[in-house]
């Protein structure tokens, strides 16, 4: 009650909240708009009349559990950076189903996964064994400021029970630009060892999906990255070239069996119209 009357207080006084005020509202004491909600969680209800947002670093979560190495997670200071689940809509047919989920970043600031290097060098031997080649890896995804993007998850029916086996995250929605960025490193090997080079070969690129799937055989799971372009804009030649690595040069990435099932997950909570969802405790 005593909430009620301060929040109509405010109407007296200000007029109607702005968005930046009801945020402060929610993020505030969200225990008061769901007790069961966990710290680490994602809140994922969809509604119209009450406008729920979750810290940057909870909806981008996924990428420590993905990776096989570990990551260092860090944002600007002051940072406003605020993530929302739009609105769901569900298509169904006789054996398959497909949902799309809108999404919002909002806000000013930006969000920074960085991998470990000699870790994502390790496991890149493992896989390789005493094959030679280059290889572009990750060193570090980024989430710069605000954007609009989209969830796409695909599945089968079988008696009635929906199974998700595609989680397709897009960064880019509506003609915005993506705000994730993706600086790679180029990994020489050679016959099962990695030459290290003093001057370090940097790409930086916009990211425009990452797509997780159920795995269909005993091979370890992999996310595919989608380019939106390469370099720091996106220019003919930066889409171009993102095309050609797309299709011909970056291979898809190992991630963790938990954190792909994880994924999938996320998509089956997003599928259900769950209250909320996370990685760190599911």
């Amino acid at each position: 009650m005593q909430r009620v009357f301060i929040i109509f207080l405010a109407f007296l006084f200000f007029g109607a909240p702005s968005k930046s005020f009801a945020q402060e509202l929610i993020i505030e004491k969200p225990s008061e708009i769901d007790r069961e909600i966990h710290e680490n969680s994602i809140y994922l209800h969809q509604d119209k009349h009450l406008y729920v947002i979750n810290t940057i670093e909870r909806f981008m979560g996924f990428i420590s559990v993905i990776s096989p190495a570990p990551v260092i997670n860090y944002k600007s200071e002051r940072n406003t950076q605020y993530a929302k689940i739009l609105k769901c809509n569900k298509k169904k047919e006789i054996a398959t189903f497909y949902v799309w989920c809108d999404f919002e970043f909002t806000g000013k600031g930006y969000f920074v996964s960085i991998f470990d290097k000699e870790k994502v060098i390790k496991n890149t031997l493992e896989r390789l064994g005493k094959k030679s080649g280059t290889k572009k890896l990750i060193k570090e995804m980024s989430v710069e400021n605000g954007g609009l993007g989209y969830i796409e998850i695909e599945g089968n029916i079988d008696k009635d029970i929906e199974t998700v086996n595609k989680v397709k995250v897009n960064f880019s929605g509506r003609g915005v630009d993506s705000p994730v960025k993706i600086i790679l490193f180029e990994g020489h090997f050679v016959e099962g060892v990695y030459i290290n080079n003093i001057n370090e070969t940097l790409t930086t690129a916009t990211v425009k999906s990452l797509s997780f799937r159920r795995k269909k055989d005993a091979d370890k799971p992999k996310m595919e990255i989608k380019l939106e372009s390469i370099g720091e804009s996106n220019t003919l030649l930066g889409k171009t070239s993102a095309f050609i690595a797309n299709n011909f040069i970056l291979e898809p990435i190992t991630i963790t069996e938990r954190g792909n099932l994880l994924m999938l997950d996320f998509g089956d909570a997003l599928l259900k119209n769950r209250r909320y969802f996370s990685f760190a405790h599911n």
